[in-house]
Protein backbone atom coordinates (compact mmCIF):
# COMPACT_ATOMS: atom_id res chain seq x y z
CA UNK A 1 0.00 0.00 0.00
CA UNK A 2 1.60 3.13 -0.98
CA UNK A 3 0.41 6.50 -0.81
CA UNK A 4 0.04 8.60 -3.74
CA UNK A 5 0.60 11.80 -2.30
CA UNK A 6 3.17 11.21 -0.07
CA UNK A 7 6.94 10.42 -0.54
CA UNK A 8 8.00 6.55 -0.36
CA UNK A 9 7.43 4.15 2.33
CA UNK A 10 4.49 6.69 2.99
CA UNK A 11 1.54 3.93 3.59
CA UNK A 12 -2.67 4.82 4.09
CA UNK A 13 -5.63 5.65 2.89
CA UNK A 14 -5.65 9.25 4.16
CA UNK A 15 -5.44 12.55 1.78
CA UNK A 16 -8.33 11.67 0.02
CA UNK A 17 -8.64 8.16 0.31
CA UNK A 18 -5.90 7.86 -2.72
CA UNK A 19 -3.99 4.28 -2.73
CA UNK A 20 -2.10 2.21 -4.23
CA UNK A 21 -1.62 -1.73 -4.33
CA UNK A 22 1.91 -3.12 -3.82
CA UNK A 23 3.04 -4.06 -6.86
CA UNK A 24 3.00 -7.58 -8.20
CA UNK A 25 5.38 -8.14 -10.80
CA UNK A 26 4.96 -11.40 -13.11
CA UNK A 27 7.90 -13.12 -14.97
CA UNK A 28 6.87 -14.82 -17.64
CA UNK A 29 10.71 -16.16 -19.09
CA UNK A 30 9.81 -14.86 -22.72
CA UNK A 31 11.65 -11.68 -22.33
CA UNK A 32 10.16 -9.32 -24.28
CA UNK A 33 8.93 -11.63 -27.16
CA UNK A 34 4.43 -12.13 -25.95
CA UNK A 35 3.38 -14.09 -29.84
CA UNK A 36 0.74 -15.92 -28.73
CA UNK A 37 0.87 -17.91 -32.08
CA UNK A 38 -1.41 -19.79 -33.94
CA UNK A 39 -2.00 -23.61 -32.42
CA UNK A 40 -4.65 -24.85 -34.72
CA UNK A 41 -3.25 -28.02 -34.86
CA UNK A 42 -4.12 -28.43 -30.98
CA UNK A 43 -7.90 -27.76 -31.92
CA UNK A 44 -9.44 -31.12 -32.68
CA UNK A 45 -12.47 -31.66 -34.27
CA UNK A 46 -15.40 -31.76 -32.12
CA UNK A 47 -17.04 -35.11 -32.08
CA UNK A 48 -20.13 -35.24 -33.45
CA UNK A 49 -22.71 -36.71 -30.71
CA UNK A 50 -24.45 -40.11 -31.64
CA UNK A 51 -28.18 -38.98 -32.56
CA UNK A 52 -30.92 -39.63 -29.59
CA UNK A 53 -34.83 -40.47 -30.63
CA UNK A 54 -36.79 -37.57 -30.47
CA UNK A 55 -39.30 -37.62 -27.39
CA UNK A 56 -42.76 -36.64 -28.02
CA UNK A 57 -43.00 -33.08 -28.21
CA UNK A 58 -44.28 -31.77 -24.58
CA UNK A 59 -45.81 -27.91 -24.46
CA UNK A 60 -43.57 -25.25 -23.20
CA UNK A 61 -44.23 -23.84 -19.64
CA UNK A 62 -44.99 -20.50 -19.48
CA UNK A 63 -41.64 -18.51 -18.41
CA UNK A 64 -41.92 -17.00 -15.01
CA UNK A 65 -41.29 -13.29 -15.25
CA UNK A 66 -38.15 -11.81 -13.58
CA UNK A 67 -36.71 -8.71 -12.90
CA UNK A 68 -34.88 -6.36 -15.11
CA UNK A 69 -31.19 -7.68 -16.14
CA UNK A 70 -27.88 -6.62 -14.66
CA UNK A 71 -26.62 -6.02 -17.68
CA UNK A 72 -27.48 -4.74 -20.86
CA UNK A 73 -31.12 -5.25 -22.03
CA UNK A 74 -34.14 -7.58 -20.31
CA UNK A 75 -34.31 -10.72 -18.81
CA UNK A 76 -34.80 -14.00 -20.97
CA UNK A 77 -36.67 -15.26 -18.34
CA UNK A 78 -33.73 -18.06 -18.00
CA UNK A 79 -32.95 -19.78 -14.62
CA UNK A 80 -29.26 -19.30 -12.71
CA UNK A 81 -28.12 -22.25 -15.08
CA UNK A 82 -28.84 -20.49 -18.19
CA UNK A 83 -27.59 -17.24 -16.52
CA UNK A 84 -24.28 -18.76 -15.99
CA UNK A 85 -23.81 -19.99 -19.39
CA UNK A 86 -24.50 -16.34 -21.17
CA UNK A 87 -22.22 -14.63 -18.39
CA UNK A 88 -19.51 -17.86 -19.27
CA UNK A 89 -20.43 -16.83 -23.01
CA UNK A 90 -19.48 -12.93 -22.54
CA UNK A 91 -16.32 -13.27 -21.64
CA UNK A 92 -15.22 -15.69 -24.43
CA UNK A 93 -12.70 -14.53 -26.94
CA UNK A 94 -14.24 -16.43 -30.15
CA UNK A 95 -18.00 -15.89 -29.24
CA UNK A 96 -20.53 -15.53 -32.15
CA UNK A 97 -22.34 -12.46 -32.92
CA UNK A 98 -25.62 -13.82 -31.92
CA UNK A 99 -24.27 -15.36 -28.71
CA UNK A 100 -22.08 -12.42 -28.02
CA UNK A 101 -26.08 -10.39 -27.81
CA UNK A 102 -27.43 -13.27 -25.52
CA UNK A 103 -24.60 -12.84 -23.40
CA UNK A 104 -25.59 -9.42 -22.37
CA UNK A 105 -29.01 -10.71 -21.25
CA UNK A 106 -27.64 -11.97 -17.85
CA UNK A 107 -31.01 -13.45 -15.90
CA UNK A 108 -31.60 -12.02 -12.75
CA UNK A 109 -33.23 -14.87 -11.10
CA UNK A 110 -29.91 -16.58 -9.44
CA UNK A 111 -30.10 -13.46 -7.61
CA UNK A 112 -33.35 -13.39 -6.69
CA UNK A 113 -33.36 -16.76 -5.45
CA UNK A 114 -30.34 -16.39 -3.60
CA UNK A 115 -32.36 -13.48 -1.56
CA UNK A 116 -35.27 -15.97 -1.19
CA UNK A 117 -32.67 -18.13 0.28
CA UNK A 118 -31.34 -16.11 2.81
CA UNK A 119 -33.32 -14.37 5.59
CA UNK A 120 -32.05 -10.81 6.53
CA UNK A 121 -30.60 -10.28 10.11
CA UNK A 122 -31.58 -7.23 11.77
CA UNK A 123 -28.10 -5.71 11.70
CA UNK A 124 -28.41 -6.47 7.68
CA UNK A 125 -31.64 -4.44 7.61
CA UNK A 126 -30.17 -1.68 9.34
CA UNK A 127 -27.53 -1.23 7.94
CA UNK A 128 -29.04 -1.67 4.13
CA UNK A 129 -31.35 1.58 5.71
CA UNK A 130 -28.55 3.44 6.62
CA UNK A 131 -26.90 2.75 3.35
CA UNK A 132 -30.54 4.09 1.27
CA UNK A 133 -30.65 6.94 3.85
CA UNK A 134 -27.16 8.47 3.21
CA UNK A 135 -27.49 7.45 -1.13
CA UNK A 136 -30.91 9.63 -0.81
CA UNK A 137 -30.48 12.83 -2.75
CA UNK A 138 -26.05 12.10 -2.94
CA UNK A 139 -26.36 11.03 -6.22
CA UNK A 140 -25.01 7.80 -8.29
CA UNK A 141 -21.34 6.18 -7.63
CA UNK A 142 -19.63 4.21 -9.68
CA UNK A 143 -16.04 2.60 -10.40
CA UNK A 144 -14.32 3.13 -13.35
CA UNK A 145 -11.08 1.59 -14.16
CA UNK A 146 -8.24 2.82 -16.89
CA UNK A 147 -7.27 0.26 -19.13
CA UNK A 148 -5.19 -0.32 -22.49
CA UNK A 149 -1.64 -1.16 -23.95
CA UNK A 150 1.42 0.07 -22.39
CA UNK A 151 2.34 3.75 -23.38
CA UNK A 152 -0.85 4.27 -24.85
CA UNK A 153 -1.64 7.29 -22.54
CA UNK A 154 -3.57 6.03 -19.76
CA UNK A 155 -1.60 7.91 -16.40
CA UNK A 156 -1.22 10.93 -18.52
CA UNK A 157 -4.62 11.18 -19.89
CA UNK A 158 -5.87 10.31 -16.44
CA UNK A 159 -3.42 13.00 -14.74
CA UNK A 160 -4.98 15.76 -16.89
CA UNK A 161 -8.89 14.21 -16.11
CA UNK A 162 -8.24 14.96 -12.44
CA UNK A 163 -6.85 18.52 -13.36
CA UNK A 164 -9.22 19.10 -14.77
CA UNK A 165 -12.51 18.47 -12.68
CA UNK A 166 -10.54 20.07 -9.92
CA UNK A 167 -9.98 16.62 -8.36
CA UNK A 168 -5.92 17.99 -7.90
CA UNK A 169 -5.36 21.32 -7.58
CA UNK A 170 -3.50 23.61 -10.06
CA UNK A 171 -0.76 24.16 -7.15
CA UNK A 172 -0.10 20.68 -6.77
CA UNK A 173 0.29 19.52 -10.55
CA UNK A 174 2.76 22.92 -10.75
CA UNK A 175 4.52 21.18 -8.12
CA UNK A 176 4.75 18.00 -10.28
CA UNK A 177 5.74 20.08 -13.85
CA UNK A 178 8.56 21.32 -11.82
CA UNK A 179 9.68 18.15 -9.99
CA UNK A 180 8.96 16.33 -13.31
CA UNK A 181 11.23 19.25 -15.54
CA UNK A 182 14.14 18.77 -13.21
CA UNK A 183 14.30 15.15 -13.78
CA UNK A 184 14.21 15.69 -17.35
CA UNK A 185 10.80 14.33 -17.80
CA UNK A 186 8.52 17.23 -18.23
CA UNK A 187 6.09 15.75 -20.71
CA UNK A 188 5.73 13.31 -17.80
CA UNK A 189 4.26 15.43 -15.00
CA UNK A 190 0.58 14.70 -15.56
CA UNK A 191 1.20 11.05 -15.37
CA UNK A 192 3.10 11.56 -12.45
CA UNK A 193 -0.04 12.43 -10.55
CA UNK A 194 -0.98 8.77 -10.31
CA UNK A 195 2.53 7.42 -10.46
CA UNK A 196 4.01 8.13 -7.09
CA UNK A 197 6.25 5.53 -7.17
CA UNK A 198 10.31 6.40 -8.02
CA UNK A 199 9.95 3.18 -9.65
CA UNK A 200 7.34 3.83 -11.94
CA UNK A 201 8.02 7.32 -12.56
CA UNK A 202 11.71 6.51 -13.78
CA UNK A 203 10.55 3.90 -15.96
CA UNK A 204 7.66 5.58 -16.80
CA UNK A 205 5.43 2.60 -16.86
CA UNK A 206 2.73 2.00 -14.74
CA UNK A 207 2.91 -1.20 -12.29
CA UNK A 208 0.38 -0.50 -9.29
CA UNK A 209 -3.19 0.04 -9.55
CA UNK A 210 -3.55 3.89 -8.18
CA UNK A 211 -7.56 4.79 -7.13
CA UNK A 212 -8.98 8.01 -5.97
CA UNK A 213 -12.26 10.01 -6.84
CA UNK A 214 -13.38 12.67 -8.68
CA UNK A 215 -16.90 14.28 -10.03
CA UNK A 216 -17.70 13.08 -13.68
CA UNK A 217 -20.72 15.21 -13.54
CA UNK A 218 -22.65 17.40 -10.80
CA UNK A 219 -24.15 14.57 -8.89
CA UNK A 220 -22.10 11.56 -10.40
CA UNK A 221 -19.16 10.71 -8.16
CA UNK A 222 -16.62 8.36 -9.52
CA UNK A 223 -13.98 5.98 -7.85
CA UNK A 224 -10.64 5.87 -10.62
CA UNK A 225 -8.71 3.03 -11.04
CA UNK A 226 -5.34 3.58 -13.27
CA UNK A 227 -4.36 -0.18 -13.88
CA UNK A 228 -0.89 -0.75 -15.56
CA UNK A 229 -0.78 -1.39 -19.12
CA UNK A 230 2.31 -3.81 -19.21
CA UNK A 231 1.98 -7.37 -19.54
CA UNK A 232 4.18 -8.26 -16.66
CA UNK A 233 1.80 -6.21 -14.36
CA UNK A 234 -1.67 -8.05 -15.73
CA UNK A 235 -2.47 -9.43 -11.91
CA UNK A 236 -2.66 -6.09 -10.81
CA UNK A 237 -4.49 -4.88 -13.87
CA UNK A 238 -6.96 -7.96 -12.88
CA UNK A 239 -7.03 -6.62 -9.38
CA UNK A 240 -8.51 -3.49 -10.17
CA UNK A 241 -10.78 -4.60 -12.96
CA UNK A 242 -12.63 -6.80 -10.79
CA UNK A 243 -13.68 -4.08 -8.64
CA UNK A 244 -14.80 -1.41 -11.53
CA UNK A 245 -18.39 -1.27 -12.96
CA UNK A 246 -17.14 1.04 -16.35
CA UNK A 247 -14.22 0.38 -18.33
CA UNK A 248 -12.22 3.46 -20.26
CA UNK A 249 -10.13 1.18 -22.55
CA UNK A 250 -7.45 3.31 -23.74
CA UNK A 251 -5.76 3.17 -27.26
CA UNK A 252 -3.61 4.51 -29.16
CA UNK A 253 -4.90 6.83 -32.13
CA UNK A 254 -0.83 7.49 -33.88
CA UNK A 255 -0.11 5.88 -37.09
CA UNK A 256 0.76 2.12 -36.13
CA UNK A 257 0.31 2.22 -32.56
CA UNK A 258 -3.26 1.03 -32.22
CA UNK A 259 -2.18 -1.94 -34.44
CA UNK A 260 0.66 -2.53 -32.18
CA UNK A 261 -1.51 -2.62 -29.28
CA UNK A 262 -4.36 -4.99 -30.87
CA UNK A 263 -2.74 -7.23 -32.79
CA UNK A 264 -1.45 -10.58 -30.52
CA UNK A 265 1.19 -9.65 -28.59
CA UNK A 266 -0.64 -6.41 -27.36
CA UNK A 267 -2.64 -6.48 -24.24
CA UNK A 268 -5.79 -4.38 -25.94
CA UNK A 269 -7.54 -7.80 -26.73
CA UNK A 270 -6.33 -9.63 -23.54
CA UNK A 271 -7.67 -6.20 -20.67
CA UNK A 272 -10.96 -5.99 -22.83
CA UNK A 273 -11.70 -9.88 -22.50
CA UNK A 274 -10.74 -9.88 -18.54
CA UNK A 275 -12.52 -6.79 -17.87
CA UNK A 276 -15.70 -8.19 -19.40
CA UNK A 277 -14.92 -11.57 -17.45
CA UNK A 278 -14.61 -9.93 -14.24
CA UNK A 279 -17.66 -7.92 -14.16
CA UNK A 280 -17.60 -4.94 -16.45
CA UNK A 281 -20.39 -4.08 -18.28
CA UNK A 282 -20.02 -0.88 -19.57
CA UNK A 283 -16.92 0.16 -21.58
CA UNK A 284 -15.99 4.09 -22.79
CA UNK A 285 -13.64 3.64 -25.44
CA UNK A 286 -11.04 6.42 -25.43
CA UNK A 287 -9.21 6.83 -28.73
CA UNK A 288 -6.74 9.03 -27.41
CA UNK A 289 -3.77 11.43 -28.73
CA UNK A 290 -5.79 12.43 -31.80
CA UNK A 291 -3.97 15.51 -32.09
CA UNK A 292 -0.74 13.28 -33.72
CA UNK A 293 -3.44 11.71 -36.10
CA UNK A 294 -4.37 14.95 -37.10
CA UNK A 295 -8.33 14.67 -35.52
CA UNK A 296 -8.72 12.39 -39.16
CA UNK A 297 -12.03 11.35 -38.53
CA UNK A 298 -10.83 8.23 -41.14
CA UNK A 299 -8.61 7.46 -38.94
CA UNK A 300 -10.95 7.32 -35.38
CA UNK A 301 -13.60 4.88 -38.24
CA UNK A 302 -10.74 2.97 -38.61
CA UNK A 303 -10.16 2.32 -35.35
CA UNK A 304 -14.11 1.97 -34.32
CA UNK A 305 -14.79 -0.29 -37.34
CA UNK A 306 -11.65 -2.38 -36.06
CA UNK A 307 -12.09 -2.80 -32.31
CA UNK A 308 -16.11 -2.96 -31.99
CA UNK A 309 -16.28 -6.28 -33.40
CA UNK A 310 -14.34 -7.85 -31.08
CA UNK A 311 -15.78 -5.82 -28.19
CA UNK A 312 -18.61 -7.70 -28.74
CA UNK A 313 -17.37 -10.72 -29.25
CA UNK A 314 -16.60 -10.71 -25.72
CA UNK A 315 -19.67 -9.12 -24.28
CA UNK A 316 -19.50 -5.52 -24.95
CA UNK A 317 -22.59 -4.63 -27.55
CA UNK A 318 -23.19 -1.94 -29.46
CA UNK A 319 -25.20 -0.42 -26.12
CA UNK A 320 -23.00 -0.70 -23.97
CA UNK A 321 -19.87 1.02 -25.70
CA UNK A 322 -19.24 4.00 -26.12
CA UNK A 323 -15.95 6.24 -28.28
CA UNK A 324 -14.63 9.15 -27.57
CA UNK A 325 -11.92 10.76 -29.83
CA UNK A 326 -9.81 12.79 -27.32
CA UNK A 327 -6.06 14.17 -26.31
CA UNK A 328 -4.67 13.13 -23.01
CA UNK A 329 -1.65 15.37 -23.37
CA UNK A 330 -3.10 18.48 -24.78
CA UNK A 331 -6.73 18.01 -22.57
CA UNK A 332 -8.85 18.21 -25.82
CA UNK A 333 -12.29 16.67 -25.49
CA UNK A 334 -12.13 15.25 -21.79
CA UNK A 335 -14.51 17.65 -20.25
CA UNK A 336 -15.07 19.95 -22.54
CA UNK A 337 -14.87 20.36 -26.24
CA UNK A 338 -11.33 21.16 -28.03
CA UNK A 339 -10.45 24.59 -28.09
CA UNK A 340 -7.56 24.69 -30.73
CA UNK A 341 -8.39 25.57 -33.71
CA UNK A 342 -7.58 22.21 -35.68
CA UNK A 343 -9.34 19.75 -33.41
CA UNK A 344 -12.55 22.20 -33.32
CA UNK A 345 -12.71 22.16 -37.00
CA UNK A 346 -12.21 18.79 -37.55
CA UNK A 347 -14.92 17.95 -35.07
CA UNK A 348 -17.01 19.95 -36.79
CA UNK A 349 -16.58 18.15 -39.67
CA UNK A 350 -18.13 14.59 -38.25
CA UNK A 351 -21.40 13.46 -38.98
CA UNK A 352 -22.28 12.19 -35.58
CA UNK A 353 -22.13 14.58 -32.35
CA UNK A 354 -19.38 13.39 -30.11
CA UNK A 355 -19.18 13.61 -26.32
CA UNK A 356 -16.69 14.53 -23.72
CA UNK A 357 -15.08 11.62 -21.62
CA UNK A 358 -17.15 13.02 -18.59
CA UNK A 359 -20.21 13.00 -20.40
CA UNK A 360 -19.50 9.43 -21.92
CA UNK A 361 -18.70 8.50 -18.27
CA UNK A 362 -21.63 9.90 -16.50
CA UNK A 363 -24.00 8.64 -18.74
CA UNK A 364 -22.38 4.91 -18.32
CA UNK A 365 -22.32 5.39 -14.67
CA UNK A 366 -25.87 6.22 -14.54
CA UNK A 367 -26.93 3.39 -17.02
CA UNK A 368 -25.06 1.22 -14.09
CA UNK A 369 -26.42 2.99 -11.09
CA UNK A 370 -29.82 2.18 -12.39
CA UNK A 371 -29.18 -1.91 -12.77
CA UNK A 372 -28.70 -1.50 -9.23
CA UNK A 373 -31.90 -3.16 -6.56
CA UNK A 374 -32.70 -2.35 -3.21
CA UNK A 375 -32.31 -6.45 -2.72
CA UNK A 376 -28.79 -6.05 -2.95
CA UNK A 377 -28.23 -4.29 0.15
CA UNK A 378 -30.26 -7.60 1.87
CA UNK A 379 -27.50 -9.98 0.80
CA UNK A 380 -24.74 -11.82 3.40
CA UNK A 381 -22.43 -8.82 3.32
CA UNK A 382 -19.24 -9.79 1.22
CA UNK A 383 -16.31 -6.95 1.16
CA UNK A 384 -13.12 -8.16 -0.77
CA UNK A 385 -9.87 -6.25 0.59
CA UNK A 386 -8.29 -4.78 -2.46
CA UNK A 387 -6.17 -2.86 0.69
CA UNK A 388 -5.17 -2.95 4.24
CA UNK A 389 -4.89 -0.20 6.85
CA UNK A 390 -3.24 0.07 9.59
CA UNK A 391 -3.85 1.68 12.90
CA UNK A 392 -0.74 3.93 12.18
CA UNK A 393 -1.55 4.81 9.10
CA UNK A 394 -4.75 6.34 9.63
CA UNK A 395 -6.23 7.60 13.03
CA UNK A 396 -9.90 8.04 11.81
CA UNK A 397 -10.14 4.05 10.42
CA UNK A 398 -7.40 2.35 12.86
CA UNK A 399 -7.11 -1.27 11.66
CA UNK A 400 -9.43 -1.51 9.03
CA UNK A 401 -9.62 -1.83 4.77
CA UNK A 402 -10.70 -0.51 1.54
CA UNK A 403 -12.54 -2.20 -1.25
CA UNK A 404 -15.80 -2.26 -3.29
CA UNK A 405 -18.68 -3.41 -1.29
CA UNK A 406 -19.36 -6.36 -3.45
CA UNK A 407 -23.01 -7.98 -1.94
CA UNK A 408 -24.39 -6.47 1.23
CA UNK A 409 -24.18 -3.34 3.04
CA UNK A 410 -21.78 -2.62 5.83
CA UNK A 411 -22.30 0.03 8.79
CA UNK A 412 -20.89 0.57 12.03
CA UNK A 413 -21.68 -1.71 15.14
CA UNK A 414 -22.28 -4.52 12.65
CA UNK A 415 -20.62 -8.18 13.50
CA UNK A 416 -18.37 -9.15 10.56
CA UNK A 417 -15.58 -12.41 10.02
CA UNK A 418 -12.22 -11.91 7.84
CA UNK A 419 -11.49 -14.79 5.53
CA UNK A 420 -10.15 -17.14 5.40
CA UNK A 421 -8.15 -16.34 8.48
CA UNK A 422 -11.87 -16.40 10.38
CA UNK A 423 -10.84 -13.72 12.67
CA UNK A 424 -13.97 -11.79 14.10
CA UNK A 425 -14.17 -8.67 13.91
CA UNK A 426 -17.12 -5.64 14.33
CA UNK A 427 -17.10 -2.29 12.10
CA UNK A 428 -16.27 0.77 14.35
CA UNK A 429 -16.16 3.36 11.27
CA UNK A 430 -17.08 3.75 7.35
CA UNK A 431 -15.84 5.72 5.47
CA UNK A 432 -16.88 6.94 1.40
CA UNK A 433 -15.35 9.01 -0.79
CA UNK A 434 -12.86 10.17 2.18
CA UNK A 435 -15.92 11.33 4.76
CA UNK A 436 -17.34 9.47 7.34
CA UNK A 437 -21.02 7.58 6.01
CA UNK A 438 -23.66 5.85 7.64
CA UNK A 439 -23.42 2.77 5.81
CA UNK A 440 -21.84 1.41 2.40
CA UNK A 441 -24.01 -0.97 0.16
CA UNK A 442 -23.34 -3.11 -3.08
CA UNK A 443 -21.61 -1.69 -5.42
CA UNK A 444 -19.98 1.37 -3.57
CA UNK A 445 -16.12 1.28 -2.83
CA UNK A 446 -15.83 2.35 0.88
CA UNK A 447 -13.26 2.02 3.52
CA UNK A 448 -14.14 0.87 6.86
CA UNK A 449 -12.49 0.43 10.14
CA UNK A 450 -12.26 -2.76 12.21
CA UNK A 451 -11.73 -4.15 16.08
CA UNK A 452 -11.29 -7.16 17.17
CA UNK A 453 -13.91 -9.59 19.07
CA UNK A 454 -14.91 -13.04 20.05
CA UNK A 455 -11.80 -13.14 21.80
CA UNK A 456 -9.11 -12.11 19.16
CA UNK A 457 -6.89 -10.01 19.34
CA UNK A 458 -5.70 -6.92 17.01
CA UNK A 459 -2.46 -8.66 15.85
CA UNK A 460 -4.63 -11.30 14.23
CA UNK A 461 -7.12 -9.12 12.86
CA UNK A 462 -4.31 -6.76 11.03
CA UNK A 463 -2.58 -10.12 9.69
CA UNK A 464 -5.76 -11.20 8.42
CA UNK A 465 -6.67 -8.33 6.62
CA UNK A 466 -4.60 -8.91 3.86
CA UNK A 467 -5.32 -8.17 -0.22
CA UNK A 468 -7.47 -10.97 -1.17
CA UNK A 469 -9.56 -11.39 1.89
CA UNK A 470 -13.00 -11.17 2.06
CA UNK A 471 -14.86 -9.02 5.18
CA UNK A 472 -18.33 -11.01 5.06
CA UNK A 473 -21.55 -11.22 7.69
CA UNK A 474 -20.48 -12.94 10.50
CA UNK A 475 -23.88 -15.06 10.08
CA UNK A 476 -23.78 -15.61 7.22
CA UNK A 477 -19.92 -15.96 6.29
CA UNK A 478 -18.79 -17.07 2.34
CA UNK A 479 -16.72 -20.27 2.11
CA UNK A 480 -13.31 -20.34 2.20
CA UNK A 481 -12.14 -22.81 -0.53
CA UNK A 482 -9.72 -25.73 -1.12
CA UNK A 483 -11.20 -27.12 -4.50
CA UNK A 484 -13.53 -25.60 -6.62
CA UNK A 485 -15.71 -27.10 -10.09
CA UNK A 486 -15.58 -23.84 -12.56
CA UNK A 487 -17.21 -23.66 -15.82
CA UNK A 488 -14.26 -22.03 -18.21
CA UNK A 489 -13.94 -20.55 -21.67
CA UNK A 490 -10.32 -21.23 -22.90
CA UNK A 491 -8.53 -18.53 -24.60
CA UNK A 492 -5.73 -18.99 -27.03
CA UNK A 493 -2.90 -22.12 -25.63
CA UNK A 494 0.30 -22.43 -26.23
CA UNK A 495 -0.44 -26.37 -24.82
CA UNK A 496 -3.96 -27.64 -24.53
CA UNK A 497 -5.02 -27.79 -20.88
CA UNK A 498 -4.02 -31.03 -19.10
CA UNK A 499 -5.02 -32.72 -15.43
CA UNK A 500 -2.03 -31.80 -13.54
CA UNK A 501 -1.25 -28.66 -14.78
CA UNK A 502 -0.29 -25.82 -12.72
CA UNK A 503 -1.84 -21.78 -12.92
CA UNK A 504 -3.03 -18.93 -10.64
CA UNK A 505 -6.28 -18.99 -9.81
CA UNK A 506 -7.85 -15.02 -9.76
CA UNK A 507 -11.16 -14.72 -7.84
CA UNK A 508 -12.22 -10.97 -7.24
CA UNK A 509 -8.75 -9.30 -5.80
CA UNK A 510 -7.55 -12.84 -4.36
CA UNK A 511 -5.06 -14.79 -5.94
CA UNK A 512 -3.59 -18.20 -5.44
CA UNK A 513 -1.79 -20.81 -7.06
CA UNK A 514 -3.20 -24.18 -8.20
CA UNK A 515 -3.68 -26.79 -10.06
CA UNK A 516 -5.88 -28.25 -12.12
CA UNK A 517 -7.32 -31.45 -10.58
CA UNK A 518 -10.17 -32.71 -12.98
CA UNK A 519 -11.18 -32.61 -16.76
CA UNK A 520 -15.36 -32.99 -15.99
CA UNK A 521 -16.15 -32.52 -19.78
CA UNK A 522 -16.48 -30.40 -22.63
CA UNK A 523 -19.37 -28.31 -23.77
CA UNK A 524 -21.14 -26.68 -27.25
CA UNK A 525 -20.65 -22.70 -26.06
CA UNK A 526 -23.57 -22.54 -28.21
CA UNK A 527 -25.79 -25.25 -26.85
CA UNK A 528 -24.34 -25.69 -22.85
CA UNK A 529 -24.56 -29.26 -23.80
CA UNK A 530 -21.94 -31.62 -23.11
CA UNK A 531 -20.00 -32.84 -26.10
CA UNK A 532 -17.42 -35.09 -24.10
CA UNK A 533 -17.21 -36.80 -20.69
CA UNK A 534 -13.88 -36.89 -18.74
CA UNK A 535 -11.94 -35.24 -21.64
CA UNK A 536 -7.92 -35.87 -21.95
CA UNK A 537 -7.28 -32.43 -22.72
CA UNK A 538 -8.89 -29.12 -23.52
CA UNK A 539 -7.48 -27.20 -26.48
CA UNK A 540 -7.92 -23.26 -27.05
CA UNK A 541 -11.16 -22.12 -27.41
CA UNK A 542 -13.12 -24.81 -25.94
CA UNK A 543 -16.19 -24.54 -23.39
CA UNK A 544 -15.35 -27.11 -20.15
CA UNK A 545 -16.44 -27.88 -16.68
CA UNK A 546 -12.95 -28.57 -14.54
CA UNK A 547 -11.80 -28.79 -11.34
CA UNK A 548 -9.58 -26.37 -9.50
CA UNK A 549 -7.52 -27.58 -5.93
CA UNK A 550 -5.52 -24.99 -4.09
CA UNK A 551 -2.07 -26.51 -3.85
CA UNK A 552 0.78 -24.97 -0.66
CA UNK A 553 -2.18 -25.01 2.16
CA UNK A 554 -3.77 -21.97 0.32
CA UNK A 555 -7.46 -20.81 0.51
CA UNK A 556 -9.50 -18.43 -1.54
CA UNK A 557 -12.44 -16.72 -0.83
CA UNK A 558 -15.25 -17.36 -3.55
CA UNK A 559 -18.93 -18.86 -3.85
CA UNK A 560 -21.00 -20.18 -6.24
CA UNK A 561 -21.83 -17.94 -9.20
CA UNK A 562 -25.46 -18.05 -8.51
CA UNK A 563 -25.09 -16.99 -5.13
CA UNK A 564 -22.75 -13.93 -5.91
CA UNK A 565 -21.53 -12.42 -8.87
CA UNK A 566 -18.43 -10.78 -8.13
CA UNK A 567 -16.84 -13.84 -5.52
CA UNK A 568 -18.16 -16.22 -8.63
CA UNK A 569 -16.25 -14.78 -11.59
CA UNK A 570 -12.39 -16.44 -11.65
CA UNK A 571 -9.36 -16.45 -14.66
CA UNK A 572 -6.90 -18.47 -14.77
CA UNK A 573 -2.93 -17.71 -16.06
CA UNK A 574 0.08 -19.39 -15.96
CA UNK A 575 3.79 -18.06 -17.19
CA UNK A 576 2.20 -14.27 -17.79
CA UNK A 577 -0.66 -15.70 -20.19
CA UNK A 578 -4.44 -15.87 -19.39
CA UNK A 579 -5.47 -19.49 -19.73
CA UNK A 580 -9.39 -19.42 -18.93
CA UNK A 581 -12.01 -16.95 -17.52
CA UNK A 582 -15.39 -18.37 -16.12
CA UNK A 583 -17.46 -19.07 -13.27
CA UNK A 584 -17.36 -20.51 -9.81
CA UNK A 585 -20.33 -23.61 -10.32
CA UNK A 586 -19.61 -25.61 -7.16
CA UNK A 587 -17.66 -25.27 -4.31
CA UNK A 588 -16.24 -28.65 -3.18
CA UNK A 589 -13.89 -28.09 -0.55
Amino acid sequence: LEHVGGGRGVSGIAMGGKYKYDAYEEDDGYGDYDDYGDYDDYAAPKPKPKPKPKPAPKPAPKPAPTPKARDEGEASGSGPAEALAAELESASLGGKGAQAQQAQRVSAAAAAANVSEYAPTAADRRAAEAAADGASGAGVEASIVVLGHVDAGKSTLVGHLLAQTGAVSARDVDKLRHHASKSGQGASALAWIMDATEGERGRGVTADVAMTHFDAAPGVRCALLDAPGHRDFVPNMIAGAAQADVAVLVVDASPQAFERGFERGGQTREHAALARALGVSRCVVAVNKMDRAGWDCARFDAIRQHLAPYLASVGFGAKACAWVPLSGLAGDNLTRPPEGAEAAAALERWSSEVDTLTEALASAARAVASARTPEDALLPLRLPVAAAVDKNESRDIGTGCAGKVAAGAVAPGQKVVVLPGGVDAVVKVVRRCGAAAPAAAAGQSAEIGLSPAGGADAAALGAALRRGAVVCAGAAPAPAAVRVECRVQTLELALPLLKGASATLHVAVGAAPCVVSRLVALHDPSTNEVTRARPRAVASRCAATIEVELVEGERIVCEEYARCRSLGRLCLRDGGRTLAVGIVTKVLD
